[in-house]
């Protein structure tokens, strides 16, 4: 299955809060990108981050490796990039990239690579921590963002009424639907991933669809 065919569930919020989705982008989402670049330049081109989220995120990790020179290390196809604010402690400060104690984790640090990759299209899984969630889960999730179909299910399942109360507006494959119908949906044609589209509007007649 083509990822344009992928089963997708479109979501309108009437207010700005996604913190109920910030459970996902912590678990880890995939995402459609070209790999074959530089963490820097998937951060950048990709994920259309800015230089400012650039100097907030303080400790990556590519493929479980952190990595110091955002120029060096190539993102592949089934990559894993974990992004995380400066964490306290000394352990936040030698993961921290370009740390002075940078050398007391050589053994788990991302080798720099000058290959020649080749940039194509590929999925990569995300993972986002801490502080860098509210201002990264509106970029993310407006994008859309890929997750499995049993953790997708299992999300959605145990949301309370509350939740549903703040969703103004559902589309499943294209189709509008009763926002609390996702509960129910089988998604048969989902083998593997479901995307998932969340945008939010603090205004009660805007659309955020059109």
């Amino acid at each position: 299955m083509q990822i344009s065919e992928m089963p997708s569930l479109y979501l309108c919020l009437k207010d700005n809060c996604l913190a109920d989705f910030y459970y996902l982008l912590q678990s880890g989402f995939e995402l459609k990108i070209r790999v074959g670049m530089s963490v820097e330049a998937t951060l950048t081109q990709e994920f259309g981050l800015s230089q400012d989220h650039l100097e907030k995120i303080q400790t990556i990790f590519l493929d479980g490796k952190a990595v110091d020179d955002l120029e060096s290390s190539v993102v592949r196809d089934g990559s894993v990039l974990a992004l995380s604010a400066a964490m306290p402690g000394l352990v936040g400060a030698t993961l921290r990239r370009g740390s002075y104690y940078a050398a007391m984790r050589s053994q788990i640090t991302a080798a720099e690579t000058q290959d020649t990759a080749v940039s194509k299209e590929g999925m990569v899984t995300v993972k986002v921590f801490n502080i860098l969630l509210n201002e990264l889960a509106p970029i993310f999730l407006g994008k859309g963002i890929w997750i499995e179909k049993n953790v997708f299910q299992d999300f959605f399942a145990v949301q309370p009424r509350s939740f549903w109360a703040n969703c103004k507006d559902a589309h499943i494959n294209g189709g509008r639907v009763e926002p609390e119908a996702v509960i129910k949906w089988e998604w048969p044609n989902a083998k593997g991933l479901i995307c998932l589209k969340v945008e939010a509007s603090n205004s009660e007649t805007s659309n955020c669809f059109e």
